[in-house]
């Protein structure tokens, strides 16, 4: 099914404007962009069909995506940590706990195979590069120290080696694992 071009031109125009901020004008009103104005005040003032009407700026400005947007995202992550979490499990893993949350941070897995102990962050994203930069040192170090937190309530685990991974999904089923991602600062 094909939509025409001025639907779509309508269509891309609303999802603009929401992107903004902005709810799109009544739908009565002719949308094209020659016939819009945007005030200083937000408000867009859309011309034609012998009226003006105004759109308000909707409620959904404090966040810079649209909610939709978030939950896709949301989505998209618990499918990477499912899918890594069924990957550790095929090669011989047992995973300890799934968002492990504490006072001091949060950690997406934690894994054991062996004597190693395996705090793994996991990333979805694009490609594998957006991926990789998503990991800033602050994060590592709040990994560091969740890590650390969660040795203290398990201490049969303290013997372990400890080894601090990152999963990146870059497709629905492309997962690439960097082991040892970093080292104890």
């Amino acid at each position: 099914m094909t939509i025409p071009a001025r639907s779509r031109d309508k269509l891309e125009l609303m999802v603009k404007l929401r992107m903004c901020g902005l709810e799109p004008p009544a739908k009565t009103a002719t949308l094209s962009p020659d016939n819009i104005v945007r005030k200083e005040s937000g408000q867009i003032l859309v011309k034609g069909n012998g009226q003006n009407r105004m759109s308000k700026p909707s409620d959904h400005t404090k966040s810079s995506r649209p909610k939709s947007s978030k939950v896709r995202a949301q989505k998209r992550g618990r499918w990477a940590e499912s899918l890594t979490a069924l990957y550790l499990r095929l090669t011989g893993h047992q995973v300890m706990a799934r968002n492990y949350k504490t006072q001091v941070g949060e950690i997406d897995l934690v894994a054991r195979r062996a004597n190693t102990l395996s705090f793994i962050e996991v990333k979805a994203r694009a490609n594998a590069a957006l991926a990789a930069e998503a990991i800033s040192a602050k994060q590592r170090r709040r990994i560091q120290r969740t890590a650390e937190w969660f040795l203290m309530q398990n201490p049969d685990l303290q013997t372990c080696d400890i080894r601090f991974d990152v999963a990146l999904v870059t497709g629905p089923f492309r997962l690439t694992m960097l082991r040892g991602a970093w080292r104890i600062e």
